[in-house]
């Protein structure tokens, strides 16, 4: 599908090394871009005031940038478009506002948040598929 995206989204520290390779195998599959979405959430970044979220979003988006690029490097893939968005908020809230800004056609989660699959589905109308998000022995 043209100019569709991918998007990947974690929440809480769970966006593993391993996920992250899946889900941009994944956009690779599709020939769709893809989004890292990370979410910072209240109940594992509520305590901290605006200037410390401020903070935490910049070293992120430095962090989560170069693990794209590594892993774009790792599948032969640099130059495919992918991208990061950090946000700030409810889970649920930021992803549906993000799905429904974009032209995704699918969101992955890592499967250790697999319950959670149902639920986004049902929120954002978009198929929601499960990453493998742990490595390989």
């Amino acid at each position: 599908m043209e100019n569709a995206e991918v998007i990947y989204v974690s929440w809480g520290g769970n966006g593993a090394g391993v996920a992250v390779r899946s889900a941009f195998e994944a956009a690779l599959e599709r020939n769709a871009s893809l989004l890292y979405l990370a979410i910072l959430d209240q109940q594992h970044f509520g305590d901290l005031d605006g200037v410390h979220v401020a903070l935490v979003v910049d070293e992120l988006e430095w962090l989560l940038d170069a693990q794209l690029r590594l892993v774009a490097n790792q599948l032969n893939a640099v130059g495919h478009p992918a991208r990061i968005l950090v946000r700030v908020g409810d889970v649920y809230d930021e992803l549906d506002a993000v799905v429904r800004s974009t032209t995704c056609d699918l969101v992955l989660v890592p499967a250790e948040v697999g319950e959670t699959a149902e639920a986004i589905a049902e929120r954002t109308g978009c198929t929601v598929e499960l990453v493998n998000s742990t490595p390989a022995r």
